[in-house]
């Protein structure tokens, strides 16, 4: 899969694709897509050239607009004003304060979220079956998946009694989150230590706060700011020696300890689907969100040697990759 250079403007917010100066004969569909963190190639070409598969061709007969915040929650309702004023066919809302923002924004333009917890919990949806409004998408977050978190992550370290969890109050699903994985923790009799961050800025206390909790690892919720900034995380655990899980896989390939969550890749090319559907007339009221059919657990065993783990065979039997 190619990889595609971002042609950042105006501070970061908004971000040009390659190839859209062509000149474009017939029908030229627009798509607004929202990130709440920076713009990375990677799902976004999934995205792409999905959407190539279905006919929808970047230069051609598409056209995207991209507005990412960089991590900073006060640019989110500007940035999803600008992409309505922009009146797109669809607009792709990455991550649930995206999507609310596009939401409060809009009534009319349809809207596919990607990568968000509960739409249903946050009011996002009126039910995965009937979504009802201009909303529907594919949700990345499973009913066990907090307790599966906290499963592994106390078979990694079996001996823990305090965790760590790294969450950000103003994500609505992360409220969700941290009460799923509160709960787990409970019923295996460990202390939860919740620490927040609401930006970048507020990472670093964040994390030496769960250090000086004594916490015998780190939960990373599923959050802009922290897949953002995942390699500042990363790089603490490993200077506090502290291990941690992480909620998407490619996490675990750049180094974290553990990863279990959905590929954003694919994410992506659901959601290209689901825009297909609108484009060709489809109410996005009556397009059942989709949930996540297939997790992923990455584990980096280099990783695991610096933190002088042993990672038990249970574990490595369910992994589906090793980075050894």
């Amino acid at each position: 899969m190619r990889r595609r250079e971002f042609l950042i403007l105006t501070g970061g917010a908004a971000a040009a694709w390659p190839h859209l100066g062509r000149a474009q004969q017939g029908k030229v569909y627009k798509v607004g897509l929202l990130i709440g963190g920076f713009p990375t190639t990677r799902p976004v070409d999934a995205f792409v050239d999905e959407m190539r598969r279905l006919g929808y061709i970047e230069g051609q007969n598409l056209a995207i607009e991209l507005r990412a915040a960089e991590s900073r929650a006060e640019r989110v309702p500007m940035l999803a004003a600008e992409l309505v004023a922009l009146q797109p066919d669809v607009i792709i809302a990455r991550s649930t304060p995206t999507a609310l923002a596009l939401k409060h924004a809009t009534t009319s333009i349809p809207i596919v979220f990607v990568i968000v917890t509960d739409p249903v919990g946050t009011g996002l949806i009126r039910s995965l079956a009937h979504p009802g409004g201009n909303i529907t998408g594919v949700t990345d977050w499973a009913a066990e998946l907090g307790a599966k978190h906290v499963e592994m992550i106390t078979e990694m370290v079996p001996n823990a009694s305090r965790m760590a969890v790294l969450w950000n109050p103003r994500n609505p699903a992360n409220t969700i989150i941290l009460r799923d994985i509160e709960k787990a923790l409970t019923q295996r009799g460990l202390a939860t230590i919740p620490v927040s961050a609401t930006s970048p800025d507020d990472l670093p206390a964040a994390l030496e706060q769960a250090a000086a909790g004594n916490a015998d690892a780190l939960i990373v919720a599923s959050d802009t700011v922290a897949s953002a900034n995942r390699q500042k995380i990363i790089e603490f655990l490993a200077q506090k020696r502290m291990p941690g899980i992480f909620p998407v896989p490619s996490q675990a390939r750049g180094g974290a300890l553990i990863a279990y969550g959905v590929d954003d890749t694919e994410s992506y090319r659901h959601a290209a689907r689901l825009v297909a559907r609108i484009l060709k007339g489809g109410d996005p009221a009556e397009l059942p969100a989709e949930e996540p059919d297939r997790f992923e657990l990455v584990i980096n065993l280099r990783t695991a040697k610096a933190l002088g783990l042993v990672v038990p065979a249970s574990l490595l039997a369910r992994a589906d990759e090793v980075v050894e």
